[in-house]
């Protein structure tokens, strides 16, 4: 029920702000990108609902992936939110980027490993979000899932693309953080990963 009232909501709000969208008012000029007073607009709605369908009917329409709302909120923003990693990834594929500095996006992933939330960083890394980024003291989600001595954590920043060599801005990497603190069991996954990348590398320098 909540599902389909969401739905329902979704749509009767694209027709509002859009005002009935069809074949022939959209040839008349209608702005499918128009916002309402808080300057969101019928992407924002849908992408925050997390309905696809409506989704691909704006974006088959030119809808605008990067308007920005009187919040600051794009609609990439608001499918992030939604979780959807369906939505988040169409509004990538036509051009929708995250209006963020490196550092505030580190910072972001940072938080969420620091909390062992996977699936949203899946979402985040769906928007376009490295594993290796860091944030404005060069900790990557790597050197704080060592810090948190969650090994689960750990090995799924590894699985994502995490730089075990990774530095912070004071030259420490992850398992130097994990030896500081006496995780034993974190060095010995961070330091077997370094191995194997560096049979990886001779491997290939001799081939």
């Amino acid at each position: 029920k909540n599902r389909f009232q969401r739905k329902s909501r979704t749509f009767c709000l694209v027709c509002l702000k859009c005002y009935f969208l069809t074949p022939k008012s959209l040839s008349q000029g209608a702005d499918i990108s128009v916002g309402d007073w808080h300057g969101r607009t019928p992407l924002h709605v849908a992408a925050r609902d997390g309905n696809m369908a409506v989704v691909k009917f704006l974006l088959e329409r030119g809808a605008d992936v990067n308007k920005v709302d009187a919040a600051g909120q794009t609609p990439l923003q608001e499918a992030i939110k939604s979780m959807d990693i369906d939505v988040v990834s169409s509004l990538v594929s036509k051009g929708a980027y995250l209006m963020m500095t490196s550092e505030e996006l580190g910072a972001q992933m940072c938080c969420l490993a620091s909390q062992g939330l996977t699936k949203e960083m899946l979402v985040w890394e769906a928007a376009g979000v490295s594993f290796k980024v860091a944030d404005d003291s060069g900790r990557t989600p790597l050197h704080v899932a060592a810090s948190s001595n969650n090994p689960e954590m750990v090995g799924f920043c590894l699985q994502h693309g995490s730089d075990p060599e990774a530095r912070d801005m004071y030259n420490n990497r992850p398992v130097d953080d994990a030896k500081r603190l006496g995780y034993d069991n974190i060095e010995e996954i961070l330091t077997e990963k370094d191995e194997q990348q560096s049979q990886i590398e001779e491997s290939t320098s001799m081939g």
